[in-house]
């Protein structure tokens, strides 16, 4: 890379020099070339789509979660208070215009894990935490999850009309409608 950069049009350009085989003769000189550089691969893992991480739930859907979220823990751990904890844990949550990023405690030096809203088996909108991997800066890997699967509805967006909304989501392991968003899939990057 040589330290001697140019601007145009406001964006700072250097060039590189990359020495490669021409056998063909397909490169000639003064070509302009575009490089990717593969800092990492990964095969068969489970993808959920970047939308679906930066989704951003209303109050209602919030407060429809968090009860959601309310009855499933009593019904796991009956007179356990484990119900009231969730709920103001969501409660905060929504205060603070739902984190998108938790802090873990515990070994794990990354420590960090996101959330997606997905359609739960009812048609409810829920909430799932996982632990990211790798991106391509339009899906991300989920490297650990108690509850995302392939085939989950992951919820991207809205659309409020009149006075019915509609849940845009996504399945795993499905592709998108034509010019829709590409939804998360087990795959690779």
């Amino acid at each position: 890379m040589r330290l001697q950069p140019t601007t145009i049009q406001n964006v700072v350009n250097y060039t590189v020099v990359v020495n490669a085989s021409n056998e063909s003769g397909k490169l000639l000189p003064g070509m302009t070339a575009t490089v990717d550089f593969v800092i990492g691969e990964k095969k068969d893992v489970l993808l959920v789509p970047n939308s679906a991480i930066q989704f951003k739930p209303d109050q209602e859907m919030l407060d429809k979660v968090t009860r959601n979220l309310r009855a499933e823990m009593a019904a796991r751990r009956p007179g356990g208070g484990g119900a009231d904890r969730v709920e103001s844990q969501s409660a905060q949550e929504g205060r603070q215009g739902v984190e998108f990023r938790h802090r873990t405690g515990g070994s794990n030096n990354a420590g960090t894990r996101s959330r997606v809203f997905y359609v739960n088996e009812n048609g409810e909108p829920a909430v799932a935490f996982f632990v990211p991997g790798a991106t391509d800066g339009r899906n991300t890997e989920i490297k650990e999850s108690r509850t995302l699967a392939e085939k989950l509805q992951v919820i991207i967006g809205t659309n409020k009309a009149a006075k019915t909304e509609k849940v845009t989501a996504t399945p795993f392991g499905m592709p998108a409608p034509p010019g829709g968003t590409r939804g998360g899939r087990r795959g690779g990057f």
